[in-house]
């Protein structure tokens, strides 16, 4: 067997796809989404492994079956044209729903997928040049592998579990919205109520309430309880907020 850099990278993806399998498998189990990306994944396996022992330099024999294994024979050209097509149907898709999108948050997830598409795709024009003929495709794919990793986990795709639906819904949410402890300790604060207000999340957590009002509007007492009352927030106090 043939150790050199290109083959180092051949067996680092096959490990690298390897251990994203199993963490997306551990960590949600039968989810819709996670079946999809799991297929992916296993495919990038299969490539990866293939690639990295046809070139590991057995003899003809034992090259051409890895080569097969890695491309599932005739199949996998078959499958190319649909592949193609699909990928483009997807893009412009991702595109119309970006460009009609109003959420920030909604659409940052869409910025992650668009990139990985377009990273995946530099990774194929270099099949069409002399670098075809170092394994650069995988190396690319495994970034574009790593960033939907990140949005599913970071946007949490994965399980839509009551508490997560909650919490997405507070943070795309376009009202402000604060939560505060039973002594007046700032607990929770949504992106809009960050932006209206011009402050980061940071500096707000486990803070006194009284420091969002103005105090010649707000003192400790009577009115601050009363600010506790839906009423009293619709109206006596409405707009003392204090900007930063």
């Amino acid at each position: 067997m043939t150790w050199n850099i290109w083959n180092i990278i051949r067996l680092n993806a096959f490990i690298v796809y390897s251990l994203l399998l199993f963490i997306v498998i551990w960590r949600a189990p039968g989810t819709k989404l996670v079946r999809a990306f799991t297929l992916y994944l296993i495919s990038m396996v299969i490539w990866s492994l293939g690639s990295f022992l046809m070139h590991a330099e057995f003899h003809f024999g034992v090259a051409l079956f890895w080569n097969k294994f890695m491309l599932g024979g005739i199949a996998g050209y078959l499958m190319a044209p649909g592949w193609f097509l699909f990928i483009g149907l997807a893009t412009f898709n991702l595109i119309q729903s970006y460009r009609k999108a109003r959420d920030s948050f909604y659409r940052n997830r869409l910025k992650y997928l668009l990139a990985g598409i377009l990273i995946m795709g530099a990774g194929l024009t270099t099949n069409l040049t002399k670098l075809g003929r170092n394994p650069l495709d995988i190396s690319i794919n495994i970034i574009n592998a790593l960033l939907i990793a990140y949005v599913i986990f970071r946007y949490k795709l994965i399980v839509l579990t009551p508490a997560i639906a909650a919490e997405s819904i507070v943070e795309t949410m376009s009202d402000s919205l604060l939560l505060m402890t039973p002594e007046g300790k700032i607990k929770t604060v949504n992106p809009a109520t960050l932006n209206l207000l011009g402050y980061k999340e940071n500096e707000l957590i486990d803070q006194p309430v009284e420091i969002l009002f103005a105090k010649e509007k707000l003192s400790k007492g009577k009115e601050f309880d009363d600010l506790t009352k839906k009423e009293a927030i619709q109206t006596e106090h409405k707009g003392i907020y204090r900007v930063k």
